[in-house]
């Protein structure tokens, strides 16, 4: 949850790429991931954004489909008693990487209207 805060809204594909560039830059969180081609996969990550959302920690936008933090998440973070080293280290390394998960998420976007409209 403190990836999603810390990045804001992401869509579960751009979720994946961030926890994947994560881990390949030495903040491992745990998941495994199957890449094929461009495409970067974890059920676990998957599993647990379903969880998170069914207890009221995620949303999901509906129109965009991109993932936050809810209110009662961002209560649930407050009462962690988290390393800071370690939180620091996560927000430098996500906001080194969110402009190129940015990036590839406008392109899916724009592919994706681009789609609808043939």
């Amino acid at each position: 949850m403190h990836v999603i805060k810390t990045y804001g809204e992401i869509s579960e594909k751009g979720l994946n790429m961030l926890v994947k560039e994560l881990k390949d830059k030495g903040f491992d969180l745990g998941y495994q991931f199957i890449v094929i081609g461009d495409k970067v996969n974890s059920q676990q990550l998957r599993d647990d954004v379903m969880s998170l959302t069914y207890l009221g920690y995620l949303e999901v936008d509906p129109k965009s489909k991109k993932i936050k933090i809810s209110s009662q998440g961002e209560e649930a973070l407050s009462t962690l008693n988290l390393n800071q080293d370690m939180l620091n280290k996560m927000k430098e390394l996500v906001n080194g990487i969110k402009s190129n998960i940015s990036l590839k998420e406008s392109e899916d976007d724009l592919r994706g209207k681009i789609m609808k409209r043939r």
